[in-house]
């Protein structure tokens, strides 16, 4: 059997008998649909990733070797994220900093609003009091008269008529409990306005050459603190030494990794991740460097060049 990855058979299916190459060539769409098999890829692993990589010989050169290599340094999985997403340090901290501010801003209202209710009953408390005497006098009044059943206009009874908004006001609420409302949202205020934001905390763990793919590569950005910060990035990264004039047949190979299918879960593996190309050199003659970022980009992917990492190194 031939060493050329394009030239493997097709032992199974509808395309039983044709190479890898034919097959690519003549039914993309079921070579789509063969790779999101999870079976195709325990039964036939070789010819899945001949299919994987659209038939192309492999490509673990030194040089590639060397770049993937580069993945196992923390300082560089730091810088390639800050490439991807550079103002996301940055982000981190507003959006801490956002998180206190509306907390101070709620806490703040808040005890304006239970301080004015607290005076508020507690006016109502003094009223009734003040006045417990007349209204229990034109309570009886009133309870006397309607007993009577008599024709007579009802007695005015003004204070027993204003005795009942204040009860409403007073009735299952505890001057102490509100008082202690504003205590603890005051400290929390006090605690708030005093706290120093801590470092940000990254953690990122890189995996090698899952289902094919060079690196998969998952980091983490934590603030640790109240009202702090967590978000996790993901990401599929295919990783070429020299990309050239064949950069359709990465967008393509890009596609078919987004097909794998997730084992037992009726969607993708990969669809939280950002799919990216990471160049050490372009070599298109064809198409300006500039255009073809723009192509993976208009495909939901990402092409950044090693030197952009690099300079981030020092961040």
């Amino acid at each position: 059997m031939s060493d050329d990855s394009s030239a493997k058979i097709i032992p199974i299916g509808k395309h039983k008998g044709k190479t890898v190459a034919e097959l690519l060539e003549t039914d993309p769409n079921y070579v789509q649909w063969l790779l999101a098999q999870n079976w195709f890829a325990d039964r036939f692993a070789e010819l899945h990733a001949a299919l994987l990589n659209g038939g192309k010989q492999s490509e673990d050169t030194p040089e590639h070797n060397l770049l993937q290599a580069r993945f196992l340094d923390k300082k560089f999985r730091v810088a390639f994220m800050l490439t991807m997403y550079p103002t996301t340090v940055e982000n981190a901290f507003a959006d801490v900093r956002s998180n206190i501010d509306n907390r101070l801003t709620y806490c703040r209202r808040k005890i304006k609003e239970i301080t004015e209710h607290r005076e508020k009953v507690e006016s109502s408390r003094r009223w009734l009091e003040d006045h417990k005497e007349r209204i229990e006098e034109e309570r009886k009044r009133y309870a006397d008269w309607s007993k009577s059943g008599s024709n007579e206009k009802a007695p005015i009874c003004e204070l027993r008529n204003q005795s009942y908004d204040h009860d409403d006001i007073v009735r299952y609420q505890s001057i102490d409990k509100l008082s202690n409302e504003i205590r603890e949202l005051e400290q929390e205020v006090f605690e708030l306005e005093k706290l120093e934001i801590p470092n940000l905390d990254v953690t990122s763990n890189a995996q090698f050459e899952q289902d094919g793919i060079d690196v998969v590569l998952n980091i983490q950005l934590e603030i640790k603190c109240e009202h702090g910060y967590h978000r996790r990035f993901l990401f599929a990264i295919e990783l070429k030494p020299s990309l050239g004039d064949d950069y359709p047949s990465v967008i393509r190979q890009l596609r078919r990794y987004k097909s794998i299918q997730n084992r037992g879960y009726p969607f993708p593996r990969y669809k939280d991740f950002d799919f990216v190309v990471i160049a050490e050199h372009y070599t298109g003659s064809a198409v300006p460097f500039d255009s073809v970022r723009q192509m993976f980009e208009m495909n939901g992917d990402r092409l950044i060049m090693l030197h952009e990492i690099e300079a981030n190194l020092s961040k």
